[in-house]
C-alpha cells in the first residue's frame, strides 16, 4: 500500500487512490476491451493528478532553493508521462473500447507499458525526493497549498497536454467530457469496474 500523501497535497489523495486502483485493475485484467477502457480512464485520472501538481505544487516548490534540482527531474518525468498519455489518448478518443486494439494490438500494449514505466519512475521520484520537500513546508504554507490544490481539483484537466490559458482549459475540459460520454458504444467495462469498487 502506498503511503498517504503529505498534508500539503492531501486533497489529491482520492485522485491518487483512483489512479492506483486503475493501475491495479490493469495489472489483473486480461480482457482487451476492459483494458482499453481502463487505459482511457488512466489517462483521465493521471492527467488530473499531474495537472494539479503542475499548476499548484511545483510553483510553490520553485521558491525553495534546494528544490531546483528535484523539480528539474520531476518535470522531465512529467513530460514523459504526458507524452505517453497522449499516445494512449489518441488511440482511445472517439473509439469504442472494443476496437482500440484492432489495427495495432502490439502498438497499444507497448504504449500502455511505456506509460506504466513512466508512472513508476515518477512515483519513485515522488517518494524519494518530492514528498520529503512537501513534508518540510511550514504549517501555514502547507495549509495554503492544500487549499489551492482543493480549488485546482475542481477544474483539473483530463487532457494530457492541456491549454495554459483559462478559456482554452475550460473548452478542453468540456471537450474531454463530451468525448468520453460520446464514445461509439455505451459499454464501458473498465469504468464499470471502477464504479463497482466505488472509485469515482
Amino acid at each position: 500500500m502506498n503511503r498517504a500523501l503529505p498534508r500539503a497535497v492531501g486533497p489529491l489523495q482520492a485522485e491518487r487512490d483512483r489512479l492506483d486502483h486503475i493501475i491495479e485493475e490493469l495489472g489483473v485484467t486480461d480482457d482487451s476491451t476492459t483494458r482499453a477502457d481502463l487505459a482511457a480512464e488512466l489517462v483521465r485520472s493521471c492527467s488530473r493528478y499531474e495537472d494539479v501538481k503542475d499548476r499548484c505544487v511545483y510553483p510553490v516548490l520553485e521558491t525553495i532553493g534546494t528544490a531546483v534540482q528535484t523539480l528539474a527531474f520531476v518535470r522531465e518525468d512529467e513530460a514523459s508521462i504526458r507524452d505517453a498519455m497522449e499516445v494512449i489518448r489518441k488511440r482511445t478518443v472517439h473509439m469504442s473500447p472494443a476496437n482500440v486494439r484492432a489495427d495495432d494490438p502490439e502498438g497499444f500494449d507497448d504504449a500502455l507499458d511505456g506509460l506504466f514505466d513512466s508512472i513508476q519512475k515518477h512515483r519513485e521520484r515522488e517518494k524519494q525526493d518530492l514528498f520529503p520537500l512537501l513534508d518540510n513546508l511550514s504549517p501555514d504554507t502547507a495549509d495554503d497549498l492544500a487549499d489551492n490544490v482543493t480549488n485546482a481539483l475542481k477544474h483539473a484537466s483530463e487532457k494530457p497536454k492541456p491549454s495554459h490559458n483559462r478559456i482554452g482549459r475550460a473548452i478542453g475540459n468540456l471537450g474531454a467530457t463530451l468525448t468520453f460520454e460520446d464514445a461509439s458504444t455505451p459499454r464501458h467495462p473498465g469504468r464499470d469496474k471502477l464504479d463497482e469498487a466505488d472509485i469515482t
